[in-house]
């Protein structure tokens, strides 16, 4: 699946891969991986996976079909939900893990602090070990 960074469609993305919760039945969780094109932004892949990382979201760089980059450089990211969903995040949360993303895709250094306390509320929210 691949996905432009712009809210409306990155927002459909975090609602459909909330949906793929823990199945009660096998308490496993659907794997999910997202293709993030950044193309449209300015951003390399390499530097929005440093960027991201110093707000304290991980992800990584990743090709998209017709780079104009090397592979080294990238123009896209690549997200998973797997720790996410085992976490237990909702859509709602996931609403604020895509805002956190577009804050620190869209201006680093004006947003990092904000991008940075949503991550923060989240892990809050939802400990690793109880």
């Amino acid at each position: 699946m691949l996905l432009l960074l712009s809210m409306s469609p990155f927002r459909m993305y975090t609602r459909k891969t909330a949906a793929f919760q823990k199945k009660p039945e096998d308490k496993s969780s659907e794997k999910c991986i997202v293709d993030v094109n950044l193309i449209n932004k300015g951003v390399t892949g390499k530097q929005a996976e440093k960027m991201l990382d110093a707000a304290n979201i991980t992800c990584n760089k990743n090709t998209v079909p017709n780079d104009p980059q090397s592979a080294f450089t990238t123009s896209g990211i690549r997200l998973g939900t797997a720790a996410v969903t085992t976490r237990g995040f909702n859509t709602a949360d996931m609403d604020v893990v895509a805002q956190a993303i577009s804050l620190v895709i869209d201006d680093m250094e004006k947003n990092k602090e904000e991008a940075m306390a949503l991550v923060k509320s989240l892990t809050d929210k939802y400990p690793l070990y109880e």
